[in-house]
């Protein structure tokens, strides 16, 4: 609906747009030429001189200059006939009234000067020579039927006379036409901007759904697998310490809670700021919280930091503060009731992040396949900060992840 009443609404500027120039180039044209027949004959008044027109001659040129007029209609879409149109009406007037210097006017200029605005040189150039040798042609053969001699003199002065009139309104074609071409450079270039701005919108719109596919995975993998280890042992103490199992539900209960309220955190700051990521969500003020968390199920965990973590900028805090919780994630999957050491060591230039574990206790209980996205999340994590990450087995028959990460930026993160 909109589409086509704007549409209507150019119709319409169009519309008025020619009626306007029809206008102004029939009424300069005829008001020239009505002008010139007033005071450079007696055609009406009686004026002493040698040149007098029949009202056919008269009225026929002004119906000539009309139709010149109404061809400027085709001046956006057809600057090269328009020309055409309007010398070959002026070599009509030639003819009928035997003076080009009399019918040559307004209408003739206004088509060069469009002609030169809207075309590039090798349209105009050319169209311009053509015209101005067939008037040319013209005007020698209207001088030739009235008996004036022609000579080198006489050629000499009527090619002057029409190069002149057709030069005249070059410099001024030239200077619209440029400013017109800048003008559409401009809107180009600005299209191009806003559509680069809208690829930019839609990737940086994929951007955040990823990480918050990356984010949602981390928080619920983590809460997940703990509470699936807890209802399977739940399950296997029942028949033997229904105390023991009732206590084993009670985690798995906060466990979900805490999961929700992660999920909860999670969703409220991909809403917000990336340097908002800390306010209120996961950083290292809760590996405290996390440990504890893990404990429950997990015992043998040990955890060394080293260094002032206070003035961590957010972003390195989530990302480490997230590295460290898959990392746990990860060893609660498949290695349970492996022993656990994670040592942070903060450095004046960069922050060092290790998860350690020895070999599991039997076989992987839940069964995967490693196919997840734990350690390719925590290596964008790293990457995206500047820093390092490594991940493999040990020596020992465990496995380990490393991270370097740069300090950049400093920021308050860690609440005692």
């Amino acid at each position: 609906m909109s589409s086509s009443v704007d549409a209507a609404q150019a119709g319409t500027v169009r519309d008025l747009s020619n009626v306007a120039w029809v206008s102004v180039v029939g009424a300069a044209g005829v008001g020239y030429f009505l002008l010139k027949v007033a005071f450079g004959t007696h055609f009406f008044f009686a004026i002493a001189t040698t040149a007098t027109f029949t009202p056919l001659q008269v009225w026929g040129t002004t119906g000539l200059l009309v139709a010149q007029a109404i061809c400027t209609i085709w001046r956006r879409s057809f600057p090269v006939p328009l020309l055409a149109a309007v010398v070959i009406l002026m070599i009509g007037g030639t003819l009928l009234t035997g003076d080009r210097d009399i019918i040559m006017g307004v209408p003739l200029l206004f088509a060069v000067y469009n002609l030169v605005a809207r075309t590039g040189m090798t349209a105009w150039l050319p169209t311009l020579v053509a015209a101005a040798a067939v008037d040319l042609a013209a005007q020698l053969f209207v001088s030739a039927h009235l008996g004036v001699p022609i000579n080198a003199y006489l050629v000499i002065a009527r090619v002057i006379i029409t190069v002149v009139s057709y030069a005249i309104a070059v410099p001024a074609g030239l200077l619209v036409g440029s400013h017109q071409r800048s003008a559409r450079l401009a809107n180009e270039y600005a299209v191009a901007i806003e559509r680069e701005q809208a690829a930019l919108l839609a990737a940086a719109v994929v951007a955040e759904r990823n990480r918050m596919a990356r984010e949602l995975h981390d928080v619920a993998t983590h809460h997940l697998s703990g509470i699936l280890l807890q209802v399977r042992a739940a399950r296997e103490v029942l028949p033997r310490d229904p105390a023991l199992s009732s206590t084993l539900l009670a985690t798995v209960e906060r466990e979900g809670e805490r999961a929700i309220q992660s999920l909860r955190e999670v969703v409220g700051v991909l809403r917000t700021d990336a340097d908002d990521d800390v306010a209120g969500s996961a950083h290292f003020a809760r590996l405290p919280e996390l440990i504890q968390d893990v404990r429950a199920t997990n015992p043998l965990i040990e955890v060394q930091v080293h260094g002032d973590l206070e003035d961590l900028s957010p972003a390195t805090s989530l990302a480490c503060f997230r590295i460290i919780q898959e990392s746990l994630s990860n060893a609660r999957k498949h290695a349970p009731g492996a022993g656990v050491a994670i040592a942070v060591v903060r450095q004046p230039s960069e922050l060092h992040v290790e998860v350690r574990n020895s070999a599991p206790i039997g076989a992987d209980p839940l069964g995967s396949t490693g196919g997840g996205f734990g350690v390719l999340g925590m290596r964008e994590r790293a990457a995206l900060l500047g820093g390092e990450f490594e991940s493999g087995p040990t020596s020992d028959g465990g496995w380990m992840t490393q991270a370097t990460i740069p300090i950049s930026r400093r920021s308050p993160a860690w609440t005692a």
